[in-house]
């Protein structure tokens, strides 16, 4: 059942109390008889999980181990070209980035990497950032907004209908040299980030630069100088109202609405610069740096002393080790001072889910991020994550539970008639080859759920269970071997492998606008992978099941398998996808939109469609036999429900 919830998040405080945990099964039946039902949701089957304090129970996982997944679904293998012909030309081409092999679609900085996306905002949460011309270079300066949210209210003022943060530069920082004709560049992408570079004009054989390390979390805005660059302090629309030397390589300033942000400049060696070091009233500084500029905001005068103390600890990578039980590592990799750590900021669920002594709070106030709520300084070179999986891990392909006698016989009655009616006329065609990615996988979760009731009621040998497992079967076909499987009308006409992004998008829409949305939900360009693909990922987990001899067809699986890649890779070696398209292991949510550029960055349109996919990836690792892929399913899966319990069932 898809369920669209808004994108809106509510205002999380990170210290707010945990509520209690809950799980909700439910099946629901149409009462319409077959020839009716064209148009209803009949035997629907779903699963909800909602862990919203998830450290009940668990402990610090001091005896957990990685996850082995290097050589998950095949990763070493390129997708079959018959059913994924391999392609160039995408009508949203990779631009501004110097990124080899699969690229990400899917994360915060994607607006960067498309050239429709140059001049739009990203947004590593708790500020945004957006490129402002400056001569003839296009990312000249990098303009900051740490903006206040804008509230609509209903029902008379009493209820906070929704609300938006407007983009608002505090500041920029930029050169006074003029840079290099041109745009950014991206020089390295990971999962939580990624390096920019704006470039100057060769001189001698060198080129100056500004590197800017941006990712999720991060508590300070860096950049690097190189090559003699003189950094400025740029405004606009607030001025400068002020600045001020606190000490050797530390400023405060101040800008005309009042926010006070506190300023660092470091030497190559991450050492505060000497006293010959002074920023003039109008924000340039006195002399080129070779070596950092940083600005982190200053709520409070108390945050001077804790922002002074991890200023010298710059990340530069970012990376997630996933472990059994539950347990997930992130491991932070810094350019730094001796004995410094780094300050990095984390949402309210974070906090919930953080064990072990790897890393503390620190007493720095609350920022607020444009959307879900405050963040909150942690210190520390590695955070522990601890989910409690036991409910996720206890799901199987039905509801838990045994039905009432005469429920049971209702239920078993409406399953063989739902079931006479797919072979009525190949009803079962009409219901799982619908033309475009989306609305089949719908069609073939319906298909696979009546299999799995009539299982139940009549038996794994029984006539009627073959028969709608064989009908599952054709449609598979119809995907993967369409010259072989017969009439397969009205089936999606197929994807391609795309070697520019390194991933399959859908063949209808790739040439032309239907990409941006009009064609099956924009496939084409990436968008919502993660909500089409879960249903085939879930409807291939019952089949097996039900015929476990396809668990060896080589064809079948390795295209579920490659929609999983392409999904979700959770491999880091894999040269044909990029790892973790759809899921953001800061946020532990999925975004859509893939690399269509939008002001308003990513968004995530159906929670529901992206844990059924996680529950996919489960049930096929059961399946398989793989207890990796089927362990980490279940860790996203319950990483995934307690994300969309704090901020998006409001």
């Amino acid at each position: 059942a898809a369920s669209f919830f808004s994108p809106i998040v509510r205002s999380s405080d990170a210290l707010s109390p945990p509520t209690p945990s809950m799980a909700v099964t439910a099946l629901g039946v149409c009462p319409l008889p077959p020839k009716r039902r064209r148009g209803c949701p009949w035997l629907l089957g779903f699963v909800v999980i909602a862990l919203t304090h998830p450290l009940e129970g668990v402990d610090t996982g001091t005896d957990a181990v990685a996850l082995s997944l290097s050589g998950a679904l095949g990763s070493g293998s390129a997708p079959n070209a018959s059913v994924f012909p391999r392609i160039s030309g995408h009508i949203v081409p990779p631009m501004f980035t110097e990124v080899a092999g699969p690229k990400n679609t899917n994360k915060f900085w994607a607006n960067w990497v498309v050239g429709e996306g140059a001049r739009k905002p990203i947004y590593p949460m708790p500020f945004a950032l957006q490129w402002r011309p400056h001569g003839d270079c296009q990312a000249g300066e990098l303009t900051v907004s740490q903006g206040e949210p804008e509230y609509d209210y209903a029902d008379g003022g009493s209820r906070i209908q929704r609300y938006s943060t407007p983009f608002v530069s505090e500041f920029a920082l930029s050169t006074v040299e003029q840079l290099a004709r041109g745009e950014h560049v991206v020089v390295a992408e990971g999962l939580f980030g990624i390096h920019v570079e704006v470039r100057g004009v060769e001189r001698g054989g060198l080129t100056p630069r500004v590197m800017y390390p941006i990712f999720s979390g991060m508590a300070y805005v860096s950049c690097r100088y190189e090559g003699g660059l003189t950094p400025r302090l740029s405004s606009g629309p607030r001025s400068l109202s002020w600045i001020r030397k606190v000490h050797d390589g530390i400023w405060t300033f101040r800008n005309s609405a009042g926010k006070q942000f506190r300023v660092y400049a470091l030497t190559m060696d991450h050492e505060f610069v000497d006293s010959s070091f002074d920023f003039d009233s109008s924000g340039v500084l006195n002399r080129p740096l070779d070596g950092w500029l940083r600005v982190a905001l200053l709520d409070q005068p108390g945050d001077g002393a804790v922002l002074d103390a991890h200023a010298r600890a710059i990340l530069v990578d970012l990376d997630v080790q996933v472990l059994t039980r539950g347990v997930v590592n992130y491991d932070f990799v810094t350019a730094s001072a001796p004995g410094v750590s780094l300050l990095h900021f984390a949402y309210a669920h974070h906090l919930k889910m953080m064990v072990g002594s790897g890393q503390e709070l620190a007493t720095l106030s609350p920022v607020r991020s444009p959307t879900k709520g405050n963040m909150r300084g942690v210190v520390g070179d590695s955070w522990r994550l601890a989910v409690d999986m036991s409910e996720a891990m206890s799901l199987g392909f039905l509801p838990a539970g045994e039905l009432a006698p005469d429920r049971r016989t209702l239920l078993a009655e409406e399953a063989l008639k739902t079931l006479e009616w797919f072979r009525e006329d190949g009803n079962w065609r009409s219901t799982m080859l619908r033309k475009s990615y989306y609305f089949s996988g719908k069609g073939f979760q319906k298909v696979a759920s009546v299999c799995l009731l009539v299982e139940e009621f009549f038996g794994l040998e029984s006539n009627h269970t073959r028969e709608c497992a064989n009908i599952l079967a054709k449609g598979f076909k119809c995907l993967y071997d369409r010259k072989h499987a017969g009439d397969c009308a009205n089936a999606p006409d197929g994807s391609f492998y795309d070697e520019q992004w390194g991933g399959l998008p859908s063949m209808e829409g790739f040439f032309d606008r239907g990409c941006y949305g009009r064609t099956d939900f924009g496939n084409a360009c990436y968008n919502d992978h993660h909500y089409h693909f879960g249903y085939f990922v879930v409807s291939a987990a019952i089949l097996v099941k039900l015929t476990p001899s396809s668990a060896t067809d080589v064809a079948f699986t390795s295209y579920i398998n490659a929609l999983i890649r392409d999904t979700a890779n959770p491999s880091p070696t894999d040269p044909f996808f990029p790892r973790f398209r759809s899921f953001d292991w800061f946020d532990l949510h999925s975004w859509s939109r893939g690399v269509v550029p939008s002001v308003d960055g990513k968004d995530q349109e159906s929670t529901s469609e992206e844990l059924n996919l996680l529950y996919g990836i489960y049930l096929w690792g059961g399946v398989m036999h793989d207890p990796a892929l089927k362990e980490l399913g279940a860790t996203m899966m319950s990483l995934c429900a307690a994300t969309i319990r704090e901020y998006f069932l409001m």
